[in-house]
C-alpha cells in the first residue's frame, strides 16, 4: 500500500473509532486527569497487568494449563492445517494481504493511539482519552511479553524448512521467531481496545471484522504456523481485557454505567474441549 493511502486509512479508522462512541459515553464522569496522571496510569497499568498473575488462584491457573495444553495440541496438527491456508494465497487479493500486514505493525497502533488519546484530552472526553491510554499500555505490555517469549522459546517459522517442533531457544534468527505471532498479538490488541469501547454492535463486529484480516494473512503468507497466531490472538485478547478494568474504574469510575462482562469460559472433556468468549 502507499503511504498516502495508509495515511488516509489510518485518519478514516480515527475517525469512525470516535463517531462510533455514543453522546452519553463520552460524557466524563470522573475528574480530569492530567498529562502527567495520564502517563502515570499507563505505567501502573503494564505493571498491573504483569504482577495480576501473581494473585491468580486454582481456577485462573487451571485456564492457564488448558491453554498451554491446547496449543501443545496445535503443534501436532500445525503441518496439516498449513498448506489449507497458503494454498489460498494467490485468491487473495494483494491490498487484502497488504492491509493485514500493515494493521498488525506496531507503528500503526502507536500512532492510532496517540491520535486517539490527543483527541480525547483537547476533546476533554474521558473515555475517548482512556481508549488511547489503554491501546498505547496494551501494545507495551503485550509487546514486551510477546518478544520475550519468541526469544525464549524460538520456534522455526514454516519458512525454516524444518518442521513445526523445531526450536532454537534464545536464537537470533528471525526463522525461529515463530511462536507467538507478533502481528496477530498487535491486531487484536488493537481491534479489541477499540471494540471493547464500542455500544454499536454493527460498529463492533466491523472492528473485530478487520482486525481478523491479520491473523488470518499471516497464515496466507506462510509466516507462521497456526498455533502461533492463535496463541497471539488470545495474548492480546487477555491483556487488553486485564488493562481495560483497570483503566477504566479511573477514567470512567466505578459507577460508570457498564458492566464489564468479558469472560473467557473453558470447557474440556474426554472426549471435547471449548473455549468460547463472551464481551459486550
Amino acid at each position: 500500500m502507499t503511504k498516502n493511502f495508509q495515511l488516509a486509512l489510518t485518519l478514516f479508522l480515527l475517525a469512525f473509532t470516535t463517531n462510533c462512541y455514543s453522546q452519553k459515553s463520552l460524557e466524563s464522569v470522573v475528574e480530569e486527569q492530567s498529562v502527567k496522571d495520564d502517563f502515570r496510569h499507563t505505567w501502573q497499568g503494564i505493571a498491573h497487568f504483569y504482577t495480576t498473575p501473581f494473585k491468580w488462584k486454582k481456577p485462573q491457573l487451571v485456564q492457564v494449563g488448558l491453554v498451554l495444553g491446547t496449543y501443545a495440541a496445535l503443534t501436532f496438527v500445525d503441518e496439516d492445517i498449513h498448506p489449507l491456508f497458503t494454498d489460498l494465497r494467490d485468491d487473495v487479493p494483494t491490498p487484502v494481504r497488504e492491509f493485514g500486514d500493515w494493521f498488525g505493525g506496531p507503528i500503526n497502533a502507536v500512532v492510532f493511539s496517540g491520535g486517539l488519546y490527543a483527541y480525547g484530552h483537547f476533546a476533554k472526553k474521558n473515555k475517548v482519552k482512556k481508549t488511547g491510554i489503554l491501546l498505547m499500555s496494551s501494545i507495551a505490555a503485550a509487546g514486551f511479553l510477546q518478544t520475550t517469549i519468541k526469544t525464549m522459546v524460538g520456534r522455526a517459522r514454516p519458512s525454516a524448512g524444518v518442521g513445526s517442533r523445531a526450536y532454537k531457544p534464545f536464537t537470533p534468527l528471525a526463522a525461529y521467531h515463530s511462536f507467538p505471532s507478533g502481528h496477530s498479538v498487535v491486531a487484536t490488541v488493537f481491534a479489541h481496545s477499540i471494540a471493547r469501547q464500542i455500544d454499536n454492535p454493527w460498529g463492533k463486529a466491523g472492528v473485530y471484522a478487520v482486525g481478523a484480516i491479520t491473523p488470518i494473512s499471516r497464515l496466507w503468507d506462510g509466516a507462521h504456523w497456526f498455533s502461533d497466531v492463535a496463541l497471539g490472538t488470545f495474548i492480546g485478547f487477555i491483556t487488553v481485557d486485564s488493562l481495560d478494568r483497570y483503566l477504566t474504574k479511573i477514567y470512567e469510575g466505578e459507577d460508570s454505567g457498564k458492566k464489564l462482562t468479558n469472560t473467557w469460559k473453558l470447557d474440556a472433556g474426554l472426549t471435547n474441549f471449548k473455549l468460547s468468549y463472551t464481551f459486550n
